[in-house]
């Protein structure tokens, strides 16, 4: 009896510290039932590992050019949970003297003669009942952030050689995260030839566009007015198209002399570019023509909107150039996500029945404890570009709410 008061007192004292107290940091990063810590230094260099195999492996299974300005961001997010609660519950019975209630008449017959046998006694007690609650919970959580660049990555796994990935563990994030097959499927639709390069304007975000460039024409500014100012105003409206018409065309060979040095552009692709640097170069020809031709007021009219007109062209052909030039990949962002749960917890109901007392766990357990660990990584690949900042964020925060929703 000593013995199991003390293991009671001892549970009641291992709650009451548990769930009053913020759990050790070594805590949120245990995998309990396996009692083994989860290095981070472990997880990262794993990450890295994989990563760096999985895309060794599919660069020899199909062009990944596309990806170079690629790089991954990964949170990972350590978390435990610890409740404890005591209820105890006593009941107090005082017994009274037995009572008799002779009106409702015997409790049985006598068989031969039919006469009263007995009349039972009605026991009678006072009870009282006792109870009470005490609970608590702790919260701690260790979140990490990184981001790598697919370059690095590729330069880290030449430096290691052939090195290969060796876990550190078989379960949990210590063990393999299978990221390999995970990058193999994503990236199939793209080797399959469903998903290509190509232009892809962003839901919402229109289509890309270039601005006409030049001295746009009012209406009012062509009418037949022999005044010497608007001759020298079409003059001046015929030179800023010329010089905007130039500076197209400069724009588009410069594009085409980069789009040459693209290891993901087509043959195709190449040959539209410089068809519209060269058409970009004939309107800016024509452009400098019509600025040449104004000489009198009726001639410097109708030059000046052909220079106008060819000045808009060349911008449309370098415009388009430059997207056929940089065009969108065939995924946007990659995500994956990987969360583990472990709980674990006890609970004694000790009980005992004497003369006046019953308890300490008449109802439920007089105490209880329990934790819960989860371990979550989540990783999305995307262009490093500014303008790639809000898709990994809308990726990484649809893995966040879904691993909420999904955790006990």
């Amino acid at each position: 009896m000593r013995a199991i008061n003390l293991s009671v007192g001892t549970l009641i004292i291992v709650c009451i510290a548990g769930c009053t107290m913020v759990p050790d940091l070594s805590d949120a990063t245990n995998n309990y039932p396996f009692s083994k810590e989860v290095k981070v230094d472990d997880v990262v260099q794993e990450v890295k590992c994989e990563l760096a195999e999985a895309f060794a492996e599919e660069a020899t299974k199909q062009n990944l050019d596309w990806m170079e300005g690629w790089g991954a961001k990964v949170d990972l997010t350590f978390q435990t949970n610890e409740t404890g609660s005591i209820t105890p519950s006593v009941t107090y019975t005082q017994p009274l003297q037995n009572a008799f209630f002779l009106a409702s008449g015997p409790s049985s017959l006598n068989a031969a003669t039919g006469a009263p046998a007995s009349i039972s006694a009605i026991p009678q007690s006072f009870n009282l009942g006792i109870s009470g609650a005490y609970s608590g919970q702790a919260y701690r959580t260790e979140t990490m952030s990184f981001s790598l660049s697919l370059k690095e990555l590729a330069a880290w796994q030449y430096q290691l050689k052939e090195k290969t990935c060796h876990p550190v563990g078989s379960t949990d994030l210590q063990g393999n995260l299978s990221l390999k097959p995970w990058l193999s499927a994503a990236l199939t639709p793209v080797g399959l030839g469903d998903l290509s390069l190509g232009i892809h304007p962003a839901i919402g975000g229109g289509s890309k566009a270039g601005n006409i460039q030049g001295q746009s024409l009012r209406e009012e500014d062509k009418t037949n007015d022999p005044h010497p100012e608007r001759t020298a105003y079409f003059r001046k409206a015929a030179q800023y198209a010329a010089e905007a018409a130039t500076k197209s065309a400069q724009d588009a060979f410069a594009t085409k002399r980069k789009a040459l040095r693209s290891k993901i552009l087509t043959p195709a692709a190449l040959q539209k570019i410089s068809d519209l640097a060269d058409a970009a170069a004939g309107d800016a020809i024509q452009a400098q023509q019509a600025l040449e031709a104004t000489k009198d007021f009726h001639v410097a009219q109708e030059n000046a909107v052909d220079a106008d007109v060819s000045a808009e062209a060349a911008a449309k052909n370098a415009a388009s150039a430059k997207i056929l030039a940089s065009p969108n990949p065939p995924i946007d962002s990659i995500s994956h996500s990987l969360n583990f749960v472990v709980a674990i917890g006890g609970s004694v109901s000790p009980n005992w029945m004497l003369l006046h007392w019953k308890g300490p766990a008449n109802v439920g357990n007089l105490g209880a404890l329990s934790g819960i660990r989860t371990h979550t990584l989540s990783i999305a690949l995307a262009s490093t570009g500014a303008s790639s900042n809000t898709e990994v964020a809308r990726v990484l925060n649809n893995d966040s709410f879904r691993q909420s929703i999904q955790s006990p």
